[in-house]
């Protein structure tokens, strides 16, 4: 029996017909090398299905399902589910004619419309042919209170190679024998156990709230900001961006003057704009993927001193801001996102394949869970100069970054814990049925995560892999998550949307990748003229 943390606890209880919370992601795999006119699809699955079956055991949490502590009073715990059969877990499906991008993106919008039972492993993979080249994708889909996008590599590395040749992975010592599931009765004495060491949870949740607001008042976070964890990569004897770094304070200072509805001071206090977005979801998703060059990515973020992330969010808040623009609904006020941030910290070793379940001849579940807090971003959509909006929004980065480093999230996990299930549950229902996220501004107006991938290349049952598309999940009031992440030379997006809220998510694509590209024409004009 392995109990949830608060956070894992939280995305389980918040779990609803429309609100699902699985993250997923798409991989797409090359044919096998040597053998591209040789394997059928049923043999392909079966290479993948050999493989999940050997190395399962990597991962616990894949063979356990929640049970929950009687009326919600504590946190769910996973326990080995003695009626696991990866029959309920890994399915084939086949793409239409002619299997390119776009009828993939449909058929995971399907997979991803489809809650996970909650009464099995929270989990399930679909391997998908009749893609164009002879390709294959893999859609893997798991809880989010499993896991975060960090972790989420993690379990990942589990399945994947570093060559065409699949590592031996040693069997487990013993064989898997779960024991029978926990009665009402034990569970009714382990909640009540719980709830007596909650004082202490508590109390950390006070101290935490106390220290964050202290440190920042102090001029912690000024300190911080100077010091070795400045976002800004130095890059020695380049004018170029020296001369950006000159730039930003007083071009941001320039906008945020032109629009005091853009400044952070006055968008924290009031929330985020009401915008088509967001509202009460349906259960229905949309789903778009869309690939960009890292080099072009990396041109922009050394010309104008910024980060891979700051580029990401501009590239998005540019389409946004093009999409509202287009449908004549451009508020004033600035669009607020919502950015995941990692508290994991980070380990030495397996620098290599950035994974610590390489090679490990167990990653349990301790590598995996939720270790993630979070800061709101103003997208500086109501500023019109690319440019402009890329510096606003990196300078709003590092603010974001500031309380980040102050208290690390401990606030958050500290709530999380203390929150009992049934509250959570109850408490996003009764929003959901009162239909408050159509009558209330948001707090923010879109979910956006920028995840780094393996700088390496990844093979998967003998398959190299090609792309790896991301998805998060979108909750009642937000209807669009965009996450990104880089691998093999590109920053791959995946989009996800509500259908009834963003029903032409294929166009949001095409709308971020007319707003990178403006990005790369400034930063290459700015190159240009440097000489």
């Amino acid at each position: 029996m392995e109990p949830l943390g608060g956070l894992d606890a939280a995305f389980l209880a918040i779990e609803s017909a429309t609100a699902h919370m699985h993250v997923a992601a798409v991989i797409v795999l090359d044919p096998p090398e040597g053998k591209r006119s040789l394997f059928s699809p049923s043999t392909r699955f079966g290479e993948v299905r050999r493989m999940v079956e050997e190395r399962i055991h990597l991962v616990p949490a894949l063979r356990q399902r929640p049970l929950n502590v009687p009326f919600g009073l504590f946190h769910p715990v996973l326990v080995d589910d003695p009626e696991f059969d990866l029959q309920d877990h890994l399915f084939r499906a086949s793409l239409p004619s002619p299997g390119r991008s776009r009828e993939l993106d449909n058929l995971v919008a399907e997979i991803l419309t489809r809650p996970l039972d909650l009464d099995h492993p929270l989990w399930e993979m679909v391997v998908v042919d009749g893609m164009d080249a002879g390709r294959t994708a893999i859609v893997a889909k798991i809880h989010h209170s499993i896991l975060d996008g960090v972790s989420g590599a993690n379990l990942l590395g589990a399945f994947l190679d570093l060559g065409p040749r699949s590592r031996s992975v040693p069997a487990p010592d013993h064989p898997w024998a779960p024991p029978p599931i926990p009665s009402s009765v034990e569970m009714l004495r382990y909640g009540v156990r719980s709830i007596a060491s909650q004082p202490g949870a508590l109390l950390d949740t006070i101290n935490g709230g106390i220290e964050a607001v202290a440190a920042l008042k102090t001029g912690t976070a000024e300190r911080i900001s100077s010091g070795p964890h400045r976002s800004v990569e130095p890059i020695a004897n380049d004018s170029i961006v020296v001369n950006a770094r000159l730039e930003v304070r007083s071009r941001v200072e320039g906008t945020l003057g032109h629009n005091p509805r853009n400044d952070p001071a006055n968008w924290r206090l009031f929330g985020a704009p009401k915008t088509s977005i967001n509202g009460t979801i349906s259960a229905r998703r949309r789903f778009a993927s869309l690939s960009v060059p890292l080099e072009h990515v990396t041109l922009v973020k050394r010309t104008f001193a910024t980060t891979v992330n700051d580029v990401f969010l501009a590239s998005v808040s540019g389409a946004l801001r093009r999409m509202l623009t287009i449908n004549d609904e451009l508020p004033e006020e600035t669009l607020v996102g919502f950015v995941p941030v990692s508290t994991r910290r980070k380990k030495s070793g397996n620098k290599a394949s950035g994974n610590k379940a390489f090679g490990n001849k167990s990653s349990g579940n301790k590598a995996f869970g939720n270790e993630v807090s979070g800061m709101r971003i103003a997208l500086g959509t109501g500023i019109s100069d690319p440019i402009e909006r890329l510096l606003f929004i990196s300078a709003e980065s590092r603010r974001g970054k500031l309380a980040q480093h102050s208290n690390r999230g401990r606030l958050i996990h500290a709530m999380a814990q203390s929150v009992a299930p049934a509250v959570a549950s109850r408490a996003s229902k009764w929003a959901s049925t009162l239909g408050v996220f159509d009558r209330f501004p948001p707090m923010f107006n879109v979910t956006l995560s920028s995840v780094p991938g393996p700088k390496i290349t990844l093979w998967c049952a003998g398959s190299r892999v090609v792309a790896l598309y991301p998805a998060g999940p979108i909750v009642d009031g937000v209807g669009l998550n965009v996450t990104s992440m880089t691998y093999g030379g590109s920053l791959h997006y995946g989009l996800l949307g509500c259908r009834r809220l963003v029903p032409n998510i294929q166009d949001l694509a095409i709308l971020i990748d007319d707003a990178m590209e403006e990005l790369i024409a400034a930063a290459t004009a700015r190159r240009a003229a440097a000489g």
